[in-house]
C-alpha cells in the first residue's frame, strides 16, 4: 500500500522532456456494507487541475462514477488501475486525489514517457472477484487508430475467467458466444487457458476516450498496444538537450544505469528481489525490515540508498555483472523472466518494500539489522540473535 487517504491529496512529479506520457494510478475503494453505511468510498483524480467527465457529455457534468474513477460499490475493495495518456510539458506537474469517505492508493503513481511500440499494459492479472471494472485507459485530447489486445482466460469449474472490453461506452461483442455471453469478448470456456490476440480498428478522432477492461474472476492481460496514428518525437527531435530518462517503477523497473534514479521503494524492492526473490513472503518482509532497521544507526546509514549501496554489504549488488544472476535480476526484474508468477511476485515484493517503509506491516525480526543464511558460518560478531526464518538467521549489530 502506498497511501491511505481521507482528504484531498496532491502527488507532485516532474518531467525532463515534453511529450506524450503514461500516468499509471492503482487504487481501491470499499463499498458501504464493509463500513456499515450507505454509498461506500469513491475516488477521482485530476492531473494539472483537469477534470474528466462522462462520455458522451449529458447536461450536468458527472465527475464520479465514470470510467477513469474508482467506485467502492462496484469494486468492493478490489484494485483498479487507471492509465491516463496525455501530453505533458517539461516541468512540474501534480496529480490531485479527491476521495469521498476515503480510498487507498495501492501503488505509487508511475509516470513514463511513451515510446513507439511500447505496451501500455503488460502482464497483469486481475484479483479474484465478480464482474467489475478492472483497468481503464483514458486518452486525453488524443486520437486512437488501432487497439491491439492480448489476453488469456482459464476455464474453471463453476465460473471461468472472462474479460470485457468497452470503448467509449460501446461493448465489443463476442460473435462466437450465445446471447448471454456476447458482452464478454474473451471467455474462459472458449479459450480454456489459451491466449487470444485481437485487433480493433477504432479510428477515433482527437479527443477524450475511455477504454475499459472489466474482469470476471482472474483473467490476464498479456499486453495492450495503442496506435495513436501520430508521430512521436525522438529525443533528437526535442529542443531540450536533456537525455530522455524514465524513473523506474513497478511496471518498468529496468535499471537506468544509476541507482540514484530509483525511489526509496524501488531501491529497497531491488535489494529484496536480488537477495531473496526465491523465498517466502515472510522472509522477504524480514529482509526488508532488517534494512529499514539500520536507518540512523550509523552516520553513513542515513538513507536507504546509502545502506543498500554501501560496498560489501549486500552481495546481490556486487559488481560481477553480467555473470552474477542476482545482479542481473535486480537490475531488470521483469526482463529476466517470462513467468507470470514471477511478475506477480515482483509486484508483491515492490508492495512489501512500500509497506515496510510506511510501517504498515509489523517487524518480524524484532529489530534485527543483519542476516546470513545457513550456507555460511555465522560471522564472529553475530552474537545478538533475534529470529530464524527459513534458512535465514537474523541478528542485531550496531
Amino acid at each position: 500500500m502506498f497511501k491511505k487517504i481521507k482528504d484531498e491529496y496532491g502527488y507532485k512529479f516532474s518531467t525532463v522532456n515534453s511529450g506524450i506520457f503514461v500516468v499509471n494510478i492503482e487504487a481501491s475503494c470499499q463499498d458501504g456494507k464493509f463500513f456499515g453505511f450507505f454509498g461506500g468510498e469513491d475516488l477521482r483524480v485530476e492531473i494539472n487541475r483537469t477534470k474528466q467527465r462522462e462520455i458522451p457529455a449529458k447536461g450536468r457534468a458527472q465527475y464520479f462514477n465514470i470510467p477513469p474513477t474508482w467506485n467502492g460499490t462496484t469494486l468492493k475493495g478490489l484494485k483498479k488501475t487507471v492509465v491516463f495518456i496525455l501530453n505533458l510539458n517539461k516541468g512540474d506537474h501534480e496529480i490531485k486525489f479527491y476521495p469521498k469517505n476515503g480510498a487507498i492508493i495501492t501503488r505509487e503513481p508511475a509516470i513514463i514517457q511513451i515510446k513507439p511500440g511500447q505496451a501500455i499494459i503488460q502482464n497483469i492479472q486481475a484479483e479474484n472477484g465478480d464482474r467489475r471494472p478492472w483497468s481503464t485507459i483514458a486518452l486525453i485530447d488524443l486520437p486512437l487508430k488501432i487497439l491491439d489486445v492480448s489476453a488469456t482466460c482459464e476455464k474453471k469449474s463453476g465460473d471461468s475467467d472472462d474479460l470485457k472490453l468497452i470503448i467509449d461506452g460501446r461493448i465489443e461483442k463476442n460473435q462466437e458466444s450465445n446471447w448471454w455471453g456476447k458482452n464478454w469478448f474473451w471467455q474462459g470456456h472458449q479459450l480454456q487457458g489459451y491466449t487470444k490476440e485481437s485487433r480493433f480498428y477504432t479510428n477515433l478522432e482527437k479527443g477524450v476516450h475511455y477504454i475499459e477492461f472489466w474482469a470476471d474472476r482472474t483473467p490476464v492481460l498479456n499486453s495492450v498496444h495503442l496506435d495513436l496514428g501520430i508521430h512521436f518525437d525522438s529525443p533528437e527531435d526535442s529542443k531540450d538537450d536533456t537525455p530522455l530518462q524514465n524513473i523506474p517503477n513497478v511496471d518498468n523497473p529496468k535499471w537506468t544505469g544509476s541507482f540514484n534514479d530509483d525511489t526509496e521503494q524501488m531501491i529497497l524492492a531491488r535489494a529484496i528481489w536480488g537477495e531473496a526473490r526465491g523465498t517466502s513472503e515472510e522472509a522477504r518482509i524480514a529482509i526488508a525490515w532488517s534494512i529499514k532497521n539500520r536507518l540512523g544507526k550509523r552516520k553513513s546509514w542515513d538513507t536507504y540508498h546509502n545502506i543498500i549501496l554501501q560496498p560489501s554489504q549486500y552481495s546481490a549488488f556486487w559488481e560481477t555483472f553480467p555473470e552474477d544472476n542476482n545482479l542481473k535480476a535486480l537490475r531488470d526484474p521483469l526482463g529476466t523472466t517470462d513467468n507470470i508468477n514471477d511478475y506477480k511476485k515482483w509486484r508483491k515484493t515492490y508492495e512489501i518494500a512500500g509497506d515496510v517503509i510506511s510501517q504498515n506491516i509489523p517487524d518480524l525480526t524484532k529489530g534485527a539489522t543483519h542476516y546470513y543464511d545457513d550456507s555460511i558460518k555465522a560471522p564472529f560478531w553475530a552474537n545478538d540473535f533475534k529470529i530464524k526464518i527459513e534458512n535465514l538467521n537474523f541478528f542485531y549489530s550496531k
